[in-house]
């Protein structure tokens, strides 16, 4: 089978679980991705497998299920592979012990064993790095799904920029998706925020509050939301600890810096962080580079800055199909390009 976006790395856990040959490809940026550590842990695990030249896709597994036992597991750029394996450990032969070298999306990783103690599965944790699973599969559930923090990003920064007020229920006090944390980003940056134990608003109140640095490592699928709209602070916004968004879809510190200075918006940038300078930015034609979330990001602010246009309008439907209409719909009275290929198209 053909990896696509995220499922490359969450998939071959559970086919290692099972019976069979597999394969698993994916387009040139997840290809880039290393790919070592979930091969090695697979093979240590007792899968037959094989990546292709440099250590990328394709890769192939002969398994015929997993052993189990202790192995221990390098998660310092995704803890997609992690989470994979942790939702596979109840189908091994043998308990299942891991010790988590420097993890990333440590938030990622609890709602997964959160829902897994929910499904029945028995976890335990020790040192905050070492993590065991008794095998014995999963349970039957009836489960409510709260919508998707980080899609929902991109919203609640519209509603920040423009003065408007998004409600989005469900996450709420208690809610264990880490990108919800975006909103208190956008508290520090002046809007209202209101969580209750069922809903999360927040509301636009002025300009935007610069002489911001903030840390986004565990959150970063909502760094570029925050970098797209943070010419319209008053000082400057710095954005660290996301060397590992270099690996994403795309690199995307550089894509959001290039994109940044052609709408003459002032950047800085380093191995782990991006700075953001306040200004007047222009409209520009985004390059989207096959990153769905720079195509939302930079719509969001498209609704203060006319004449922005994205390369591939449709990109969004990757994670959020119908994302023009939707933000057409909660902000009709913003800001919209009148290129053919506005935002506002798929």
């Amino acid at each position: 089978m053909r990896g696509r976006r995220h499922r490359g790395r969450f998939l071959p856990p559970f086919a290692a679980a099972g019976h069979g040959r597999f394969a698993f490809g994916g387009s040139a940026q997840p290809a880039a991705r290393p790919l070592g550590p979930p091969v090695d842990t697979l093979a240590a695990l007792g899968t037959a497998v094989t990546a292709g030249p440099g250590g990328g896709p394709p890769v192939l597994l002969d398994s015929e299920g997993l052993d189990g036992g202790a192995v221990a597991v390098e998660s310092p750029l995704s803890g997609q592979f992690l989470s994979g394996l942790l939702m596979a450990a109840p189908l091994t032969r043998r308990p299942l012990t891991l010790t988590v070298d420097s993890l990333v999306s440590r938030p990622c990783i609890a709602m997964t064993l959160a829902l897994m103690r929910r499904f029945g599965a028995k976890v335990t944790e020790r040192h905050g790095d070492v993590i065991e699973v008794q095998p014995g599969g999963h349970g039957a559930l009836d489960l409510t799904v709260e919508p998707d923090a980080s899609t929902a990003s991109y919203a609640v920064a519209a509603a920040a920029v423009t003065g408007g007020t998004v409600t989005v229920p469900g996450p709420g006090h208690g809610s264990l998706q880490g990108d919800l944390r975006f909103v208190d980003v956008l508290r520090r940056l002046g809007a209202r925020v209101d969580v209750t134990e069922s809903a999360t608003s927040v509301t636009g109140e002025g300009p935007l509050r610069g002489r911001l640095s903030v840390g986004m490592g565990e959150i970063s699928d909502t760094l570029m939301t925050l970098a797209a709209i943070a010419p319209r602070a008053d000082a400057p916004v710095t954005i660290r600890g996301i060397a590992h968004a270099r690996l994403k879809d795309s690199d995307r510190i550089t894509a959001i810096a290039r994109n940044l200075r052609a709408l003459g918006a002032d950047t800085d940038e380093g191995h782990d962080w991006i700075t953001v300078h306040p200004g007047t930015p222009t409209g520009a034609r985004i390059a989207r580079r096959r990153d769905h979330r720079i195509g939302m990001a930079f719509s969001v602010l498209g609704l203060r800055v006319p004449g922005i246009t994205l390369d591939d309008a449709p990109c969004v439907g990757k994670s959020f199909p119908g994302f023009h209409e939707e933000l057409r719909r909660l902000f009709p009275l913003a800001s919209r390009p009148a290129s053919p290929q506005r935002q506002g198209s798929r």
